[in-house]
């Protein structure tokens, strides 16, 4: 008889006994001596210029060690892309901006000995904005005045050409839909808009930078892609992915929230070979919903269907609200526009979207990246399609379904 290692037998989740006696350690848990605490101050303003920015009442705090600005960060536009492909890689950002895009948008940052420190540091800081008019959604973004949110993107290492709002498109066609809705009995034509839900993990997100003194860092933080963060500091800086080693350390929850490269592991490795000195940043709970959440989206659906319920044609139209930032917009847009029909099979196919930008916090992946919204669209639908035709909508679902 052929014996397993693995196969039928009892498997010990590696954490398990950990976990049960509190002993796991999670990336907040971790403390280093001589080691700055780092705080963010945030824009209150949704589309905003930064005029001047006076220190001197925060810089004589008991215990400041650094106040950096626009002026003295490196002016390289960077990404924070979970994937690293060139065709939806987004450079839009810097590690602080003289533009701020949205409400919480990065302006300065403090590292002080202490906590306390650091808050009342910002709390002293003096900003003078030139206050924009804002574009906080879809209507807004795509109306003809409305105000531009990027000047200048690079996709890849090329310059984009700016369409208004929009900074990325798709149109994909398959078979011949306009045909496919001639010999269609039933046409269903259908607008869906989704929301803007925040994954909300426990763990709220924290990052402990050490540099060596030769120049590298050691970067423990809450995070789903060590590979991608490490590329994205490295972009950011400006200097060799070979000076940075990120840790991977257990996450207390993430649904999405830790899968890309927030501004706070930027900015403390930044601070961290500045001063010479360790880092820890760690986001408030307020910071954590100004930072994450599941892209907003408007599915336009036309679906035509034989009266038996087979789908024989669809065009899937997907506008995503991507924030202020690319981030991943570009791969959620595709995505969304991909899983239209990521259950069901149909002959004529068209799936076109754009990725638009407003000036809302930058979003990320929450539980599905793209397939949430573009099935439940597609699940209304089949089920008004269903009761239309007078048919069992889980029939109609078989009828269509994928098979090998």
């Amino acid at each position: 008889m052929e014996k397993f290692q693995i196969v039928g037998k009892r498997q010990e989740k590696q954490e398990a006994t950990l976990k049960a006696t509190g002993m796991l350690k999670y990336t907040g848990d971790l403390f280093v001596p001589n080691m700055l605490h780092c705080k963010i101050l945030r824009s209150p303003w949704a589309n905003a210029i930064v005029k001047n920015i006076d220190k001197t009442e925060a810089l004589k705090v008991i215990g400041v060690v650094e106040i950096i600005t626009y002026d003295d960060v490196p002016k390289i536009l960077s990404m924070h892309q979970f994937l690293h492909v060139p065709e939806i890689m987004f450079k839009d950002s810097y590690l602080l901006e003289h533009h701020v895009r949205h409400v919480g948008d990065r302006v300065a940052a403090v590292a002080a000995e202490t906590l306390e420190a650091a808050e009342e540091a910002l709390e002293k800081i003096k900003v003078e904005y030139e206050v924009l008019p804002a574009a906080i959604d879809f209507d807004a973004t795509l109306s003809p005045d409305a105000p531009i949110i990027h000047e200048e993107a690079l996709k890849g290492e090329d310059y984009v050409e700016m369409n208004g709002n929009v900074f990325d498109t798709v149109d994909i066609s398959i078979g011949d839909v306009e045909k496919g809705f001639e010999e269609s009995d039933l046409v269903l034509t259908r607008k869906y808009k989704t929301s803007k839900p925040n994954p909300a993990p426990l763990e709220r997100a924290v990052v402990l930078c050490v540099p060596d003194g030769n120049k590298h860092v050691d970067i423990w933080a809450t995070t789903q892609g060590v590979h991608a963060m490490r590329m994205n500091i490295s972009s950011s800086l400006g200097i060799p992915v070979s000076k940075l080693t990120c840790h991977r350390v257990f996450l207390g929850g993430s649904f999405g929230a830790h899968i890309h490269t927030g501004f706070i592991e930027n900015i403390c490795t930044f601070l961290a070979l500045r001063t010479g000195r360790p880092v820890r940043g760690e986001k408030s709970r307020e910071e954590m919903f100004l930072a994450y959440g599941r892209h907003p989206m408007l599915l336009d659906l036309k679906v035509g269907f034989k009266k038996d319920g087979t789908m024989i044609s669809l065009h899937s139209d997907v506008t995503d609200d991507t924030g202020s930032y690319a981030f991943s917009g570009s791969s959620k847009m595709m995505l969304a526009a991909g899983f239209t029909l990521s259950m069901y099979k149909c002959p004529n196919l068209r799936m076109s979207g754009r990725a638009v930008y407003t000036n809302t916090p930058p979003l990320t992946a929450m539980r599905g990246a793209g397939n949430p919204q573009a099935s439940w669209a597609v699940e209304s639908l089949m089920d008004e399609a269903a009761e239309i035709l007078g048919l069992d909508p889980i029939e109609v679902r078989v009828k269509n379904m994928l098979s090998i």
